[in-house]
């Protein structure tokens, strides 16, 4: 059974590039999961309202899960319950889940006023919440994907996001994860043109093939993270190839005029010891690339429970 990818807390733009991305691309590296459907979840941004959305796909062992994440790594911008229309409770950091589980594994099991008031919940949530906690876990998930930011920096929050969800196995990148969507077109006249579409601060990654050059160009924010994008190239065949080296061997642009994009995005750090130095540009890193030494920094910057 394919798995099935799960986007919260996205804007709108980021949940349809998500959407589309895995529509075009169905296998995610490195560890070639194969997604066969993606569930936008609406409602409250709850890890209460991921499970609920878990749950509902009976029979389902593998998943790719899509949120935002912190930049330390230590978990992820939802709040641990659904409380009527909105989130609440603490924000979902692995200290948060590390005490479900112990209250979980209490014998003789007791919630007590102190686990609410360190959890922000209230002891019938604790209780709904580990009972959902319990039915992921006796699914005996083999997989979990997780495509936020920065998770991965922190072994802790793959370690316990993956006893949490009893999975085999829990992915999470070391670095900054997106998705997005924009412009795609080749010919010598928009090569030419194609720098006045750009959008506040943009950098342009070019790839050469035979000759011939294949330009995504990024914009980014204050934080030098992407926000907006497009790509062009020399002609249809170079479009092609650069999307085969990026995303999927066997992929083409087709009849499209857009394409979705996912990638790692590596911020190299400002020295602070250098006033006069340039600031780094960040730089994507797309699922299949590779180094100049051939190897793949998409894998490298991932990491995987034991």
């Amino acid at each position: 059974m394919p798995a099935v990818a799960i986007a919260i807390n996205l804007d709108n733009a980021r949940a349809d590039a998500v959407r589309s991305y895995f529509a075009k691309f169905a296998v995610l590296p490195p560890r070639n999961l194969r997604i066969g459907s993606t569930r936008v979840v609406s409602g409250p941004a709850s890890l209460e309202n991921l499970m609920d959305a878990m749950l509902s796909f009976q029979g389902q062992k593998e998943f790719a899960v899509v949120t935002h994440g912190f930049s330390d790594g230590s978990g992820l911008f939802l709040q641990l319950v659904t409380r009527g229309q909105a989130s609440a409770g603490v924000k979902v950091k692995h200290d948060a889940i590390t005490t479900l589980m112990a209250i979980a594994a209490r014998n003789p099991a007791k919630i007590t006023a102190d686990d609410g008031t360190k959890l922000e919940i209230t002891e019938k949530e604790i209780d709904r919440l580990i009972g959902k906690m319990k039915k992921i876990q006796a699914i005996g998930i083999t997989t979990i994907e997780f495509r936020g930011c920065n998770l991965g920096r922190n072994s802790n929050s793959v370690s316990e996001f993956r006893k949490f969800f009893g999975a085999a196995s829990f992915g999470a990148p070391k670095l900054h994860s997106f998705f997005g969507s924009g412009p795609a077109k080749f010919g010598p006249q928009i090569v030419a043109v194609h720098a006045r579409a750009h959008q506040g601060t943009t950098i342009t990654y070019t790839m050469s093939f035979g000759g011939k050059n294949c330009h995504c160009c990024i914009g980014i924010n204050l934080e030098r993270k992407p926000e907006n994008g497009h790509v062009v190239a020399d002609d249809a065949g170079t479009l092609d190839q650069w999307i085969q080296a990026n995303f999927s061997a066997n992929a083409t642009l087709g009849t499209e005029q857009s394409l979705s994009i996912h990638g790692l995005w590596l911020i190299p750090p400002i020295d602070p010891n250098d006033i006069f130095a340039k600031t780094p540009e960040p730089r994507p890193i797309f699922p299949l690339a590779k180094d100049p030494q051939g190897v793949n920094e998409y894998a490298l910057n991932m990491l995987y429970s034991p």
